[in-house]
């Protein structure tokens, strides 16, 4: 992933910050095309259920591992979240939340698909 984005951006600092970007935008788009696009729900699952083994078994999102790995900062898509929440952004911290939201993602889509 790294590679095909410095392709786009040679800079590495300026790759990660637009993969980033890219991350953010993909994450709302889920979470909206779940909420209001009902025919995409089974489809979301059967992409999402893989994603989160890969976020486990590699502790940490592979998206997020090639973010920080271009710009070299600790930041990450759940930063702002868990700084409105009060929540230091640790990666201990960052772990569990990720694993209790999708968690609560993948409850939350069954339940949708399944009544």
């Amino acid at each position: 992933m790294e590679h095909f984005m410095l392709m786009m951006e040679p800079d590495p600092r300026k790759a990660g910050y637009l993969l980033y970007r890219i991350h953010c935008v993909l994450v709302v788009l889920l979470v909206l095309s779940t909420i209001f696009i009902h025919k995409l729900r089974p489809y979301i699952l059967i992409f999402y259920i893989p994603f989160f083994y890969l976020h486990v078994h590699n502790n940490g999102c592979p998206i997020t591992k090639a973010e920080r790995k271009l710009h070299n900062e600790d930041l990450t898509v759940l930063d702002p979240v868990l700084s409105l929440m009060g929540i230091p952004p640790t990666n201990k911290n960052r772990n569990l939340f990720q694993i209790f939201v999708s968690t609560l993602f993948v409850l939350l889509l069954v339940f949708m698909l399944f009544p």
